[in-house]
Parts: C-alpha cells; structure tokens; sequence
C-alpha cells in the first residue's frame, strides 16, 4: 500500500514593502537632520564693545584654549606657524591679505603677542581681531 504525503505549505513573506519602508524611514531622518555648520575648533569668542562685522577673508589664525594655532583650520606647531605664514604668502597673488585673529578668551596673552609678532614679521600689516558682540545695550 502507497501512502500519499501531504505537502506542507509554507508562507513566505514577501520583503519588498518593508525594505521600502525602511529606505523611506532612513532617507526622512537624513533629510530631518541638523548638520553641524561649525568650523570644527571650539572656542568661546570674548565680549566686545566696539566691535564691527567685517567680510570674511582668506587667513584666519585661530588660537584655542590650549594654545594650538590653526591656520585656516589646519593646526600648525608653533615653531613652524612662520614657514605656514611664508608658504600661504607666496600661494595667494594679493599681497595685502587681511588676517583675521580668533582667540579664546582663555588664552595666554602672551600666545596673542607672539602670534601677532611672527604675522609682522612675516609681511602681515592688516590684522584684525574676531570679539563676541555684546547686543545687551
């Protein structure tokens, strides 16, 4: 005697409409998302009374609290901050480039003197100074 067997029947599920939904979950919390517009070095700009808006310009030192100087973003050892400032000097064509300074107010003040020396030394005249707005008054 033949005994027939059953067949089983399996369910499959199919994985198209969740794989969807998980792209349309992942693409709305990458669109939903705050990107972070920093520059990346994080100090605490000090208060100024006269201090004015300026156009950002090509150079910017930045000293951080714990004394590292960055050149538009690059950190530089201190005792090669001047061959940074000769090299960038003979890569731009305008000889008159403005230099914007941003410190932290912690800093030495000393870091700020020496900074600015080896800049005039260098052939950089037009220093400015970035200071936190006081919008209280």
């Amino acid at each position: 005697m033949k005994i027939r067997r059953r067949l089983k029947r399996t369910s499959v599920a199919d994985m198209t409409p969740m794989i969807d939904i998980i792209f349309q979950l992942v693409i709305f919390f990458m669109i939903s998302s705050v990107f972070n517009t920093a520059p990346g070095i994080d100090i605490e700009l000090p208060q100024g009374e006269t201090a004015q808006t300026m156009e950002i310009t090509p150079l910017v030192i930045t000293i951080s609290k714990g004394e590292e100087i960055y050149v538009n973003k690059n950190s530089v050892p201190v005792e090669k901050f001047k061959d940074a400032l000769i090299s960038y000097k003979t890569t731009v064509d305008d000889k008159t480039t403005q230099v914007v300074l941003k410190g932290d107010k912690d800093a030495s003040y000393g870091m700020f003197v020496e900074v600015m020396g080896i800049l005039r030394s260098v052939g950089f005249d037009q220093i400015n100074m970035i200071t936190d707005v006081n919008r209280d008054n």
